[in-house]
């Protein structure tokens, strides 16, 4: 009796080596991706931290200084107070005068 059917080789299943070595390098590129991903969101999250301490600290500074300004002008009408802030400089030039300073004040 003659086996009439068509043989098929038997063929395995699985991956290759080179399947597997490729599967392998892609995953790690995406984890090294992710992984710097990260890093960048923390650092920027860091300096923002950081800018709006820096910010609220010159906000807080802003609003003393504008207590301070205020209760300096007692005159009702501005245009008779003239207030002069002065950055550190040893000296200054108002109205063609030089004024000497020796440190940052109002006067």
């Amino acid at each position: 009796m003659k086996n009439n059917s068509v043989h098929t080789p038997n063929h395995a299943r699985g991956f290759t080596l080179i399947e597997l070595l490729l599967a392998a390098s892609i995953a790690t590129l995406v984890l090294i991706t992710v992984t710097i991903s990260l890093s960048q969101i923390g650092q920027a999250r860091n300096a923002s931290r950081v800018r709006l301490h820096a910010f609220l600290r010159a906000d807080a500074a802003i609003h003393d200084l504008r207590r301070d300004v205020a209760s300096i002008i007692r005159d009702s009408d501005l245009f008779h107070s003239r207030l002069l802030l002065v950055d550190g400089s040893r000296s200054i030039s108002l109205d063609g005068e030089n004024i000497d300073v020796s440190r940052d004040e109002l006067l």
